[in-house]
């Protein structure tokens, strides 16, 4: 097992939403990589979500996207999620993970 020693912090974003369904989450997930706002997607389709919405438990399958980002553009993801989704309260949840220098060169320039 090799071990990894971070004499630095290397921080990129992470944020997840979900979709309706299967082929809204790849609208979403190709704007995001074709406009070069995000590296990655990941997509697990079948999720259960379970909430309240207008006083009631609703219960539904979704797709849910994860993306990895700059942290810089956190904002222009934002605002691009809301304005691409069907939801009218998307969720839209993002924190900053620590990695290490290769993934976070990556995630940066994913051209490379």
């Amino acid at each position: 097992m090799q071990c990894i020693l971070m004499n630095e912090i290397y921080k990129i974003g992470i944020g997840t939403t979900t979709t309706a369904n299967r082929d809204d989450a790849e609208t979403i997930a190709n704007i995001l990589l074709n406009e070069n706002l995000v590296s990655c997607v990941q997509i697990i389709e079948g999720i259960k979500s379970k909430f309240i919405w207008d006083g009631k438990i609703q219960e539904v399958t979704e797709s849910k996207l994860t993306v990895k980002f700059k942290l810089n553009d956190t904002e222009k993801i934002e605002n691009r999620i809301i304005e691409l989704h069907k939801y009218d309260t998307p969720q839209w949840v993002y924190w900053s993970a620590n990695t290490y220098s290769s993934f976070h060169e990556w995630v940066h320039n994913p051209q490379n």
